[in-house]
């Protein structure tokens, strides 16, 4: 009987560890790297230090994410999310809302080609806390024409950009992270510039 087992439990406690550590430390270099963009990153973005969660039931299975830097606040916000998902995948996550999404969607929208071709999905649900990459929740975005992806940017509630590579790359999780954190904020960073 598998309850009987102990190893694969010990196992698990064992793999989740490892991820809050990977996070640990990725948050503690996104932390050292913030500064880079605190010219153009919204003041209250990073005024909130980093915050790791695990839980046992996204779609009942394990979960870790981190999410640096964050903005949460009634209709608004701004988050990078980096997420681990037991049996699934490694994601990281833009998320942006309301006075945000008004701020940046011009700008985004911009950037097709980049996120085309760097492999990336878009939220089509009205459900931002979905976080699987089922045709529900996400479209690449290499699906998408030009004229799709500005009218998804423009007209959809919240602008949701997402990556994932699968849980066999885990000699890659922190370059994954890593090189998608700086893509992003230097997307913010070109903005501001423009500006």
């Amino acid at each position: 009987m598998l309850m009987t087992n102990t190893d694969w439990i010990l196992t698990k406690h064992q793999v989740i560890k490892k991820i809050c550590r990977l996070f640990g430390n990725l948050s503690e270099d996104f932390t050292l790297n913030i500064d880079r963009y605190k010219e153009v990153l919204p003041a209250e973005v990073i005024a909130v230090t980093p915050k790791i969660y695990k839980g046992e039931q996204y779609q009942l299975l394990p979960y870790v994410m981190m999410d640096y830097p964050r903005y949460y606040k009634a209709a608004d916000a701004f988050a990078l999310r980096h997420f681990f998902w037991w049996g699934n995948f490694f994601s990281t996550t833009l998320y942006i809302a309301g006075v945000h999404k008004k701020n940046y969607e011009e700008f985004i929208a911009l950037y097709y080609d980049q996120f085309c071709n760097g492999e990336w999905f878009i939220c089509i649900n009205q459900d931002p806390w979905q976080h699987d990459f089922s045709p529900e929740n996400y479209s690449s975005v290499a699906s998408l024409t030009k004229e799709e992806w500005i009218s998804l940017i423009h007209h959809h509630p919240f602008i949701k950009l997402a990556k994932k590579i699968p849980l066999y790359k885990w000699d890659k999780a922190y370059d994954f992270f890593t090189e998608n954190f700086v893509f992003l904020l230097e997307t913010i960073k070109a903005k501001a510039a423009d500006n």
